[in-house]
């Protein structure tokens, strides 16, 4: 069974589907960390200005208290697709995040900067 899910909501229905939909089954760890990866890719010219609203996300989000990891990257072989790597002290903190207006200001630039709907892919650590 696939664990990737294509997030097409407005920034109001977001944060409730997030919570309730993406994370219900994902209670695997031993601990309550959640570790996504999140895919973003760039509507055509709009590479740059989803560069920008993504590391405005960096500074705030290293700030909350339940923020484990927060990382940006951009694909070589594709430049408009960015990945965002979280670590978070459970749902509670994911939730916090999701509510917060610097990511809410995101959300609601989102429709204008994909191309397609953001894609949430949740990890497992391997462990040895």
């Amino acid at each position: 069974m696939s664990l990737i899910f294509a997030m097409a909501t407005k920034s109001s229905k977001m944060a409730g589907l997030w919570g309730k939909l993406f994370w219900r089954d994902f209670k695997i760890m031993t601990d309550n960390t959640l570790i996504i990866i999140a895919v973003l890719k760039a509507r055509e010219g709009q590479r740059e200005a989803l560069k920008s609203a993504l590391k405005e996300l960096i500074e705030p989000t290293h700030q909350e208290p339940g923020c484990l990891d927060y990382a940006i990257f951009q694909l070589q072989e594709e430049p408009d697709t960015f990945y965002v790597r979280e670590s978070w002290r459970g749902q509670e903190a994911l939730d916090a995040h999701i509510g917060l207006p610097h990511f809410q200001h995101f959300v609601s630039a989102m429709d204008s900067l994909l191309a397609v709907p953001l894609k949430l892919v949740p990890l497992i650590p391997v462990k040895a």
